[in-house]
């Protein structure tokens, strides 16, 4: 059994590549089980951006409990937290068996990526994924709760809706985005400005983290993979040794965008 993580910078095309790899009829897929990797540490620190000493015994056990013991019938386990474009050491040592894929993406595209879907909601990724349902930003929501410590819930309740409150008072909430050290001093800033940063800061630590990466991984070009998917999808999966996984019906996507 393999336990495959993608990691990238929001809006970097995380999703559709987790789509792709979780339509293998034999993957279990875990789409952005973030309060799972903050369990502990984000109420502690007031921030998500964890170092590898952050992986205490507790911790990787709770994180562990969910992703390793998938469904018996899983051949390969799938999961994808753009968050943890901020705590690529801390993910190797909470699960050191697991294969990495890196995604990147022109900085430019991501940033105005990120703006528009801040500011407005709107997602270009909806259509080719087949997400355009109602409710669709308020399921994914929904279905993140599953992995929040009961211990851990209060606060999440609370910090949803004071984000709801924000935005509907001042059309969008005060921050978006992963919670790198010292994102508390953007808060209520220029959307720009806060973008700016935050893509500065987890660019920064994503290059630093692949640089450093000692697991099995892979780093892909989110333009490449679109240009030339099954090309880009084979080299992969030999370079992380799971060309067994069916990624046929995935590649659909691709041709809805086309």
């Amino acid at each position: 059994m393999a336990l495959i993580s993608i990691i990238g910078l929001p809006r970097s095309g995380t999703t559709l590549l987790g789509r792709v790899l979780s339509s293998a009829s034999d993957v279990e897929y875990f789409e952005e089980p973030n309060p799972m990797w903050r369990y502990r540490n984000w109420q502690r620190l007031g921030h998500e951006q964890f170092l590898r000493e952050h992986a205490t015994p507790q911790v990787r056990q709770h994180i562990r409990n969910y992703l390793v013991p998938a469904r018996p019938r899983a051949r390969h386990i799938v999961e994808k937290t753009p968050s943890n474009c901020l705590r690529v050491g801390f993910v190797e040592a909470v699960v050191p068996e697991a294969r990495l894929i890196f995604i990147t993406r022109n900085p430019e595209d991501v940033r105005r990526s990120m703006l528009r879907k801040w500011r407005s909601g709107s997602d270009s990724n909806a259509a080719r994924l087949g997400d355009e349902g109602p409710f669709r930003e308020l399921r994914g929501k929904l279905a993140k709760f599953r992995f929040v410590h009961r211990r851990e819930m209060p606060r999440y309740i609370g910090a949803e809706i004071g984000a709801r409150w924000k935005a509907a008072r001042h059309g969008h909430s005060d921050f978006w985005g992963p919670q790198f050290e010292g994102w508390q001093a953007y808060k209520g800033k220029d959307p720009q400005e806060v973008v700016d940063a935050s893509c500065a800061r987890m660019e920064q630590t994503l290059a630093e983290g692949i640089a450093a990466c000692t697991n099995r991984h892979v780093v892909l070009s989110y333009e490449d993979l679109v240009a030339q998917p099954r090309q880009v999808l084979a080299e992969a999966m030999e370079r992380l040794d799971c060309t067994d996984l069916d990624l046929s019906q995935g590649l659909r996507f691709f041709e809805k965008g086309k």
